[in-house]
């Protein structure tokens, strides 16, 4: 059997702290938009500042508008997405399960939908997605972004 190097349990506890620092989420600041037949949604989030990343999504289909505040927090040393539906107190929040250059995935097993948040960038293309059960069935959705 083979002993982990002193290098390589260095580079792993080194990924762990990064994962969990708001820093590593700069990626997904800017401001972002899908639009498709008569529906727009625009996702807004800032540079990480003071530990936190501020975030707001609006979506309009038809004539029909809503919104979302949400926000990434470092707290006790790990990253959470409080999510505000319609301005809904308190949040929801997901811990991070899992992050890398461009990815981050946050969980919440104990919420009705979703439970798991994903975001991934690629270039100027940021994909949200929402992943759970509803009625006992399997349920995703997902948004395809290009950033304005």
């Amino acid at each position: 059997m083979r002993r982990p190097s002193l290098l390589g349990a260095l580079l792993f506890a080194a990924s762990l702290t990064h994962a969990q620092s708001i820093d590593s989420l700069a990626w997904l600041s800017g401001s972002w938009l899908q639009s498709t037949g008569n529906s727009q949604t625009e996702e807004l989030w800032t540079a990480p500042r003071g530990q936190m990343m501020a975030g707001a999504n609006t979506s309009l289909r038809g004539t029909r508008a809503s919104y979302e505040f949400l926000r990434i927090v470092e707290r006790d040393g790990r990253l959470l997405l409080l999510v505000s539906p319609e301005g809904r107190q308190p949040p929801t929040e997901f811990a991070l399960k899992d992050s890398g250059a461009s990815r981050v995935i946050f969980e919440n097993p104990t919420h009705d939908f979703p439970t798991r948040v994903v975001y991934s960038r690629e270039g100027d293309t940021l994909t949200a997605r929402i992943e759970g059960q509803l009625r006992g069935q399997p349920r995703s959705m997902q948004w395809t972004f290009q950033r304005r």
